[in-house]
């Protein structure tokens, strides 16, 4: 949870106009980013799974 509130935080300062531009720029620099990234896939996929 720290790293998608720092990525969050990242995005806000930096401006950009969604996460995606962040994560897209700076998960190859932080593996945190990696990690988050890859946490809100499966969380997609277990929504999707349910309905």
């Amino acid at each position: 949870m720290l790293c998608v509130e720092l990525s969050n935080m990242v995005q806000e300062r930096l401006g950009h106009a969604s996460i995606q531009v962040t994560l897209d720029t700076y998960s190859k620099v932080a593996p945190c980013l990696q990690e988050a990234v890859a946490n809100g896939f499966d969380e997609v996929l277990a929504v999707d799974m349910v309905i």
